[in-house]
């Protein structure tokens, strides 16, 4: 299938997803979390800080670089308080998929597009989202990555090279759509185009915004129907 837009390859067979952010509006509950369990731990922290600061990492980098010095020891052991607080939270919220997901998963399985989910986050937080959100059914375990399968996670382009590898399809051939400079910036250097989601309730702020834009991505869609339209033509 050949397109004319900048925002699309010009063949595409694989749409890749962020989760956190993009396919379920979980970043203020997680953000909250490490805050409390952070400035609980004596380095006082807001869950915007933490956002800005780290939104994108891994769970285990932004324990180290949210508290210096911190042991591998007590970076894990707050790590497994933290993870598990997060999933607790993910069931009671509940945590919902992003205005408009469902519909536009529901294109791309119409039209016969490939997608997958590749996040930074751990496996089994994964699934507890796509549990708590219904978005399991649209996501069966062969197309679910995370940084954890791969050497370096985002902002490194191993983990989207890897999905477009299992996937089977080049990746010139795929389409990103992030939320973060950091999943913007693995995708740019994993040479695949990438889409700047942010309609989600944490990229309202205008600072996000700013942020998330200087990364410079292929393109920016304040809303999931904005990203359907782009489809539209297919």
């Amino acid at each position: 299938m050949k397109f004319a837009t900048p925002c699309l390859p010009e063949c595409l067979e694989l749409v890749l997803f962020d989760n956190d952010g993009v396919l379920v509006d979980s970043e203020l509950i997680s953000f909250e979390v490490y805050a409390e369990k952070i400035s609980a731990y004596g380095i006082p922290k807001t869950a915007l800080q933490l956002m800005e600061e780290t939104s994108g990492l891994t769970h285990e980098a932004i324990i180290e670089q949210s508290i210096p010095g911190i042991t591998i020891q007590e970076r894990d052991i707050l790590g497994i308080s933290i993870h598990e607080e997060i999933k607790k939270q993910f069931a009671l919220a509940p945590l919902r998929p992003n205005n408009g997901v469902i519909e536009l998963l529901t294109q791309l399985q119409r039209k016969n597009i490939l997608f997958c989910v590749a996040t930074n986050g751990k496996k089994d937080r994964l699934d507890s989202a796509f549990r708590a959100s219904g978005l399991d059914k649209f996501f069966p375990e062969e197309r679910r990555f995370t940084a954890y399968m791969v050497a370096k996670g985002k902002p490194e382009p191993d983990l989207y090279l890897f999905a477009a590898q299992q996937c089977g399809v080049s990746p010139k051939n795929c389409l990103v759509i992030e939320d973060s400079i950091t999943g913007i910036t693995a995708a740019q250097r994993a040479k695949m185009p990438v889409i700047a989601y942010l309609g989600a309730s944490h990229a309202q702020q205008g600072w996000y915004r700013d942020w998330v834009l200087s990364a410079q991505p292929t393109c920016r869609a304040d809303s999931m129907e904005k990203i359907q339209t782009l489809f539209d033509a297919i």
